[in-house]
């Protein structure tokens, strides 16, 4: 019966161990049966296996893996971390906004420029006199307002 087991690994190098991992499963298919990454979860990978004297041999011969946690993990914990999470509004120019984090919180803006790479918007301060744009991370504002589209208008006049 296969178990799961968080294997605690130096971060930042989680995604280079997992590529490690997933050559030595060709070679030990018993010991290695799945390797799971949750990004948000730094400093571990989890390891579904078969054959935990094996793991026990292969995690002692990668030096950036730490060691292996005890007891194994209940699956319903890892189905949790299987599932999708919902995926975000998409914020638009000409949105309105709340900044929730940093420096500007608690005020409201509208949105000017998204910059999806950069994970960055630009923003106007609708509480200043001197619109200056200012640039901020996309994770700290929530929507108040969305832009309505030209489609939308056009109906709702009609």
């Amino acid at each position: 019966m296969s178990e799961i087991y968080a294997l605690r690994v130096v971060g930042g190098r989680e995604f280079k161990l997992l590529e490690n991992l997933h050559l030595i499963a060709k070679k030990y298919p018993q010991a290695i049966k799945a390797v799971l990454w949750k990004e948000s979860i730094k400093g571990y990978l989890f390891v579904e296996t078969e054959d935990l004297d094996t793991l026990k041999m292969i995690v002692k011969s990668i030096r950036d893996i730490k060691n292996i946690v005890f007891p194994a993990i209940p699956e319903k914990e890892i189905e949790k971390m299987l599932v999708k999470e919902e995926e975000e509004e998409e914020i638009l120019p000409g949105d309105i906004v709340e900044i929730v984090v940093g420096p500007f919180k608690g005020e409201t803006a509208k949105v000017i420029r998204v910059d999806k790479g950069k994970k960055e918007l630009t923003v106007q301060l609708l509480t200043s006199t001197v619109p200056i744009p200012v640039d901020i991370k996309l994770s700290w504002v929530t929507i108040k307002e969305k832009v309505r589209l030209e489609n939308e208008k056009n109906e709702s006049e009609s």
